[in-house]
């Protein structure tokens, strides 16, 4: 079966979940499909993968949105950022022993968030969106593109494939605690993790025909025992998202895992380590992935000829 007829025949999406720093895996992903050739249609992202694929269906090489990200992240702006969320969000067995000074700057940050809608200012969230992605419209967009957010008022996923790339992305990065809710058009939107790790049925609804999941979050592996009633909480929402998960999975024809094991989430500073796990994940499904190609055009070329053929026979003589 020729590349061309492929890429006529077959609508690839791809399904880019939320992890945070581990979403820089998705760069990895992206040039390893690149370079062996496999089309891809459609880009649906949640969280970092929405980032992400945002910044891959502009620039439309992941060389180009690698280059991109490691020149953001070596920024003034995002480096702060980076330090506050890492403050933040290290428990006691992250860090043996925490100075006076550790201790003074997460009772802080937590009096920040107590008083504010989020931990880091929405105009520093701003910032850094714009400094990193070039404005645009959605509908533009060669792949095309959707971003996952989720409706504190409704409940609901929110796909957002129209409008402001910028928009979008921020919303559905909006992680709760850290940074701001979005408020667009009568919704008040988050992280689209709340609602959809890996955005598989939402690449299914947009036409995608084979879809690759790329899941950078990994199991929920054993753990000690948690030493307080917030560790009991993050373990339990923790596990309650991996099941959701685990069910949208079941739906891909394809699932990437960069990560076989634990790996902290907001740890940015293994950048260029996480892209290479998120290749060789991705180089090892290559031969996979060309195998579900081929079996589905060949599936849609006699279904195609089908409906053709039935189609003359109703022809009335």
């Amino acid at each position: 079966m020729c590349d061309s007829m492929l890429r006529k025949e077959t609508k690839v999406g791809l399904a880019l979940g939320g992890g945070a720093a581990k979403g820089i895996a998705h760069i990895g992903v992206l040039k390893a499909l690149q370079e062996a050739g496999i089309p891809i249609h459609l880009v649906v992202g949640t969280s970092m993968g929405a980032l992400i694929g945002a910044l891959f269906c502009q620039k439309r090489d992941a060389k180009e949105v690698e280059s991109a990200v490691q020149t953001a992240l070596t920024s003034d702006n995002l480096a702060r950022v980076a330090v506050d969320i890492e403050n933040l969000t290290m428990s006691a067995r992250d860090k043996r022993e925490y100075s006076l000074l550790d201790t003074f700057k997460k009772l802080h940050l937590y009096y920040q968030a107590f008083r504010n809608y989020g931990v880091v200012e929405d105009k520093k969230v701003i910032v850094a969106i714009s400094n990193l992605l070039p404005e645009s419209s959605i509908e533009i967009l060669q792949p095309k593109f959707a971003a996952v957010a989720t409706d504190l008022y409704s409940g609901e996923p929110l796909v957002i494939s129209k409008g402001s790339l910028r928009e979008a992305v921020r919303a559905s990065i909006s992680v709760p605690l850290l940074f701001p809710p979005v408020d667009s058009n009568g919704k008040l939107l988050v992280d689209g993790m709340v609602t959809s790790l890996v955005p598989v049925d939402e690449a299914l609804r947009l036409g995608a025909k084979v879809v690759i999941a790329v899941d950078v979050q990994g199991p929920v592996e054993r753990q000690e025992g948690p030493q307080n009633a917030v560790e009991v909480m993050v373990r339990c929402e923790g596990i309650s998202s991996y099941q959701l998960k685990r069910r949208s999975l079941e739906k891909a024809d394809i699932v990437i895992r960069p990560f076989p094991e634990l790996v902290k989430s907001w740890d940015f500073r293994n950048a260029d380590e996480y892209i290479e796990m998120g290749k060789r994940a991705a180089n090892q499904e290559i031969e996979n992935i060309r195998k579900v190609l081929e079996t589905k055009t060949k599936r849609h070329v006699w279904e195609g000829l089908l409906k053709i053929f039935r189609g003359k026979q109703k022809v009335p003589h």
